[in-house]
């Protein structure tokens, strides 16, 4: 599903961000992508997404080499990716309802439909009562939450997650990882980036991958 071959990353000349990175995820695999702050996770899943692009080498997913995916084409590419940034990138004079919904009106879903996936998706995270709230009121764990329905509820088949769990409490995160369990089991390949090692106790059936000043260890 996703291939990398000798990827490096440069933002300074000299000064790599991630270097001769190569691995392979599976489709279907749950993969953790671990490290400290400045390991390279952040900037790994910027490459997968297609927000930048490679200094060298060459990632494919699902066979398509992403350095030649370019404008309407990249566009039809990241419906198939659900993403959870680090900064939410909520829309803050949208609804919570809205903000999720907006994945589902792209695709053409009808309302009834649209309405139901959401009100189910934010019961399992305890925000049913708040679907009609203002994204900006939220707290930032509430904002959490709502960034990473916003990445499952259109059913993608890959799913990147960059810390998702760094504001929640225990109870939240398990309710957070019981639905990146769930749509591991519909198939979809899972790709988490977190440098909280307690969280692998979570995922039975798992693969890590540790990195360390952008390279592979």
């Amino acid at each position: 599903m996703i291939n990398l071959f000798h990827v490096f990353k440069y933002y300074i000349p000299g000064v790599s961000a991630l270097a001769d990175l190569s691995f392979r995820i599976k489709k279907g695999e749950f993969c953790f992508i671990t490290g400290p702050s400045g390991a390279g996770k952040t900037t790994l899943f910027k490459l997968l997404f297609g927000a930048e692009s490679v200094s060298d080498g060459q990632i494919l997913v699902d066979g398509r080499n992403l350095s030649r995916i370019k404008g309407r084409h990249l566009a039809l590419f990241r419906r198939r990716i659900g993403i959870v940034f680090q900064d939410f990138k909520l829309i803050d004079n949208q609804t919570i309802f809205q903000n999720i919904a907006a994945a589902l009106e792209v695709k053409g879903e009808p309302y009834d439909i649209i309405k139901k996936k959401v009100s189910r998706a934010l019961f399992m995270v305890g925000l049913e009562k708040k679907a009609d709230k203002y994204t900006r009121t939220l707290s930032g764990g509430e904002q959490q939450r709502v960034a990473v329905v916003r990445a499952m509820i259109n059913d993608p088949a890959i799913i990147l997650a960059d810390e998702p769990t760094g504001n929640l409490d225990s109870q939240h995160t398990q309710k957070i990882f019981n639905l990146f369990k769930e749509i591991n089991l519909r198939g979809a390949t899972v790709m988490l980036a977190t440098h909280n090692t307690a969280l692998f106790n979570m995922v039975k059936h798992k693969r890590i991958i540790e990195l360390r000043d952008g390279i592979k260890q």
